[in-house]
């Protein structure tokens, strides 16, 4: 592990980061690559499919580069125990795009509603489509917004081993993958 050091003198102490060596990179390299990530954004903890969404046949495709690239033996590797089928976004934004559309058209027709009793338009002068515009994108944001937490739910609950980064590089470094790997789960 890094040398613990003092920040700016005010006594609080935090653990450095470990010094990367030229293998660890490289496996950045190629996880920030696969995930289209940028690899100053990806850590030795970073979790592969919790944090970089790498899940289904993103994280079959990472893991047969891994090795290839590395040489690494997955004769060990359970792809079920560690990822999720394929799902992603792709379902939510596909739910949040669906459901927006009859709220879109309450809200539409609740706005019209307030206009026409009130004499005030919520979205004031806009025209009628921009109303819609505004209400189907109001709609499919909320919407996707409260899906996309439920991987992250999902994950911590579907008893899956989570794999980091530096899994990967003690794979690439040992060149196969260890059998024992033993978790206690997400932090």
């Amino acid at each position: 592990m890094g040398e613990v050091i003092d920040i700016a003198g005010r006594g609080e102490r935090e653990e450095e980061p470990p010094e990367l060596d030229a293998l660890a990179r490289r496996v950045i390299a190629v996880v920030a690559h696969q995930t289209g990530r940028h690899a100053e954004n990806v850590g030795l903890d970073t979790l592969i499919e919790r944090d970089l969404g790498c899940t289904g046949d993103d994280a079959m495709m990472l893991m047969g580069r891994m090795a290839g690239e590395f040489g690494v033996d997955m004769r060990g590797f359970d792809f079920d125990r560690h990822f999720g089928n394929e799902g992603g976004l792709g379902w939510p934004v596909a739910v949040a795009l669906v459901v927006a559309v009859p709220l879109t058209i309450l809200g539409s027709h609740a706005f019209g509603l307030v206009s026409r009793l009130t004499g005030w338009s919520p979205l004031g002068a806009l025209t009628p489509t921009t109303q819609f515009g505004i209400c189907y994108a109001a709609c499919a944001l909320l919407i996707l917004g409260a899906m996309t937490l439920l991987p992250q739910a999902r994950l911590r609950r579907s008893g899956k081993v989570p794999l980091t980064i530096q899994d990967l590089v003690d794979a690439a470094r040992t060149r196969r993958w260890m059998l024992n790997v033993t978790k206690s789960g997400l932090p």
